[in-house]
């Protein structure tokens, strides 16, 4: 709607209220520098009081936290579906009913949900729905403890046996059958990735602790949580290969070269699956571990 013209800035002597210079009706507050390097709409304003600032923060968070639909669509929606239906199956039992019914309501609520064209062309284009400002990894802490546990677990058991003849006389079967479904149960709880070894015809099984266990003995010193911060495995390109096999001594060469800044590359121990085909390469930007588990 068309606002009211002020000549100049003024403050009203009656109400005390400042009325900023408007030169045209219909055209909002705006900032001359943030429009210039915006170059968008705007309407600006400028918070003079401590009711004005209540009454923006109130209106901004009730714009954000606004629902789709009011209570009484909602309601209605659910009303329409939850109706009498005609084709009711008597035969059907209550966990397929209800099953049924929870569908109902979920499709009337989400038939009238309001889309903008921003999400549907970001999930058409399978975009992420969300920025950060660093990057996540997760450790699967839980497992690789388990690891650990068996590998100690099974050196103790060595050592014991070792040491005596009777305790490998006398060991209960029973007592085998069990650490070898202790050491399935763990080796099940470990996640891992299917992908290519050396061998084209093969697949094998990668995960990070495999990575960090069998990491170059240039980073024998860096813990765990350093590795996925700083590292990750990355299939060897040509460029790559070269730099492991010709590695430059020389730090002016390497900041001559034009483009993305120089990665470190590591290569993996021989026992790596992937030793031959994969290798260790450093972050330009650290990332943030994230420990999953109990």
């Amino acid at each position: 709607m068309p606002r009211e013209m002020f000549p100049m800035t003024i403050i009203d002597p009656e109400s005390g209220e400042i009325r900023m210079r408007r030169s045209h009706p219909m055209i909002n507050n705006f900032n001359q520098c943030i429009i210039c390097v915006c170059r968008c709409n705007m309407d600006i304003k400028f918070i003079w009081s401590g009711t004005d600032a209540k009454a923006l923060v109130y209106y901004c968070t009730d714009y954000i936290t606004k629902t789709n639909l009011s209570f009484h669509d909602t309601f209605s929606l659910v009303q329409k579906a939850v109706g009498p239906n005609d084709n009711i199956n008597i035969t059907e039992n209550s966990i397929d009913k209800a099953r049924k019914l929870v569908l109902r309501c979920y499709n009337s609520l989400a038939s009238q949900q309001e889309l903008s064209g921003v999400q549907v062309s970001t999930y058409l284009m399978d975009y992420g729905d969300h920025y950060t400002s660093h990057g996540f990894a997760n450790i699967f802490l839980i497992a690789i403890e388990r690891y650990l546990q068996n590998k100690l677990d099974q050196n103790k058991a060595a050592l014991s046996a070792s040491s005596t003849s009777t305790q490998v006389a006398n060991t209960n079967p029973i007592d085998i059958v069990e650490d070898e479904e202790e050491d399935n149960i763990a080796a099940m709880a470990e996640h891992f990735s299917i992908e290519q070894s050396t061998d084209e015809q093969k697949l094998v099984l990668v995960n990070l602790r495999i990575d960090y266990q069998f990491r170059s003995p240039a980073l024998e010193s860096v813990c765990l949580y350093e590795f996925v911060s700083h590292f990750h495995r990355r299939s060897f390109t040509d460029k790559d290969r070269h730099s492991v096999d010709h590695p430059s001594t020389n730090t002016d060469d390497v900041r001559a070269v034009p483009g993305r800044p120089h990665q470190e590359i590591y290569t993996f121990m021989t026992e790596h699956p992937q030793a031959s085909t994969h290798g260790i390469i450093k972050h330009l930007k650290p990332v943030v571990p994230v420990l999953v588990g109990p």
